[in-house]
């Protein structure tokens, strides 16, 4: 399972991974990306995926690119999708 964001019921994004070592499903916030954290299952510790959140904006960067401000705009209603 690649990692990805996910907008939960309660309209927070947060990011679904597996731990690297032992497989078991993980979620973090979106805030903790790129941040060490330790899986519970394993106790192996790691840095949350910040891949997926770089790749987003580079596409968002790419695809606005007359400007910084379009492309956080896009970003915005991306996040307003997921």
């Amino acid at each position: 399972m690649k990692p990805k964001l996910v907008k939960t019921l309660a309209g927070k994004v947060v990011i679904k991974y597996r731990c690297f070592k032992c497989g078991d499903k993980l979620v973090s916030p979106l805030d903790d990306a790129g941040l060490k954290d330790t899986c519970p299952n394993c106790n192996t510790n790691f840095v949350v995926p910040d891949r997926v959140c770089r790749q987003l904006l580079s596409q968002w960067t790419k695809r606005y690119s007359s400007g910084l401000s379009n492309a956080v705009h896009g970003l915005i209603k991306l996040l307003q999708l997921i």
